[in-house]
């Protein structure tokens, strides 16, 4: 019997420099995408194998730092005929071109060299509007309508390019495109087993003095609190990373004090349920023991008996703080 998903993939990777924290190619078995990911001070202008691989059309991403901080994260999303050149512009003169925020670099490009600047500026002008993490601000406007318009086999073969892009992106550390996804938002198959062997249709509760918090699992595994929950307005030594959150999350919107409790308007994705139970609770959290299915069951307890299951793949000593 044939037991492998049906959107399974294998993607290679490769460190040039043998560290993990190195220069890291990542391409996808059997398709022509491929990516690169590396710091602005691994930029080697000068190396003749990296030019080459990197000096063709393309699409590049320029990220701020992760400081852990409470700031969202910033990236720029461009394209260029010559990434290498475009790239030795910015690192050169990063003022003119505004770029003085720039840290973590992706250069998204085609093994075999077919892309145009037709075919990178469509791919630029999607990656931006799937850019949707709330947790990113992106340091450009949306482009035009009728950038890199295409006939329409190209645009199949591009929207392709940008899914396989997407999902390298995230193999090589970053979470620029992953989404938050609301229960309606969802397509239909997507009530099937989410990765590591979690059901999404199973609902955990939070419930106390002043909050009632429902929450979800999300196939890309966030920590989906969902719309209507109440958290609580009073904190109570709630460390700053999580009150940060909360400021946040009521600046955009997501947020709303109404009754006498900060109401969730739309599902939201935490990355752990610590921080999901933090935000709703008021206080600091243990996520995993907060959360529990009606029955009682505990998250930390429901995931050490799921993982357990004859249906879950090799990645099921996986942990979520």
């Amino acid at each position: 019997m044939n037991n492998c998903h049906k959107n399974a993939r294998s993607i290679r990777i490769f460190l040039q420099d043998g560290d993990a924290d190195g220069i890291r190619e990542a391409e996808l078995i059997m398709s022509t995408t491929w990516a690169m990911a590396f710091k602005r001070h691994q930029f080697p202008g000068k190396n003749d194998d990296f030019r080459e691989k990197i000096g063709r059309p393309g699409v590049y991403i320029l990220m701020a730092a992760d400081d852990s901080s409470s700031k969202k994260r910033q990236a720029y999303i461009g394209e260029s005929e010559d990434l290498c050149r475009r790239l030795e512009q910015y690192r050169r003169d990063d003022e003119k071109y505004g770029k003085s925020f720039w840290s973590d670099t992706v250069v998204l490009a085609s093994k075999d060299e077919n892309l145009t600047k037709s075919h990178v500026r469509y791919i630029e002008s999607r990656l931006i509007a799937e850019c949707r993490n709330p947790r990113w601000e992106r340091k450009q406007n949306q482009p035009s309508f009728n950038a890199g318009l295409l006939p329409l086999p190209d645009r199949c073969d591009m929207d392709r390019f940008v899914g396989e892009a997407k999902m390298l992106v995230g193999v090589l550390g970053y979470d620029l495109f992953l989404p938050v996804l609301s229960r309606d938002d969802e397509h239909d198959d997507a009530n099937e087993t989410v990765a590591a062997g979690m059901d999404n249709q199973q609902t955990f509760f939070f419930r106390g003095k002043g909050f009632d918090a429902m929450m979800r699992l999300s196939r890309e595994g966030l920590f989906v609190v969902q719309k209507g929950s109440k958290a609580r307005i009073k904190e109570v030594k709630l460390q700053k990373g999580y009150k940060d959150c909360r400021c946040r999350l009521l600046e955009e919107g997501i947020l709303e004090e109404k009754d006498g409790f900060y109401v969730f308007l739309r599902d939201y994705g935490f990355q752990s349920p610590t921080e999901a139970a933090s935000v709703v609770g008021g206080g600091d959290k243990n996520g995993r023991t907060s959360w529990k299915l009606s029955d009682g069951t505990e998250y930390a307890d429901w995931e050490a008996t799921d993982t357990k299951s004859d249906t879950v793949d090799g990645n099921n000593g996986n942990q979520h703080r």
